[in-house]
């Protein structure tokens, strides 16, 4: 299906904060994309939200610049916003 954007272009920064230690990052927003990295993005990394999508979950994931490639990331429960949009 189709990701609707949510409010058009968002910015704002969130830091990883997740019980496990770090978050997946993504090729799409949702657990059955595929990873783009090895390994999870560690707790503490601040990554910078340019738009929001929503999985066929319900759940929120935004979409961010790491390890020179752009991806998702969740944005429950495992993150936190230092600034709103």
């Amino acid at each position: 299906g189709t990701d609707a954007q949510i409010g058009g272009t968002t910015r704002y920064r969130i830091e990883v904060a997740a019980p496990d230690g770090g978050v997946n990052f993504r090729k799409g927003p949702g657990t059955e994309y595929a990873r783009l990295i090895g390994e999870m993005i560690p707790n503490y990394v601040r990554l910078e939200i340019t738009s929001e999508a929503v999985s066929t979950t319900g759940n929120y994931w935004g979409y961010t610049y790491y390890a020179n490639q752009m991806g998702y990331v969740t944005l429950n429960d495992s993150t936190v916003h230092l600034s709103c949009p």
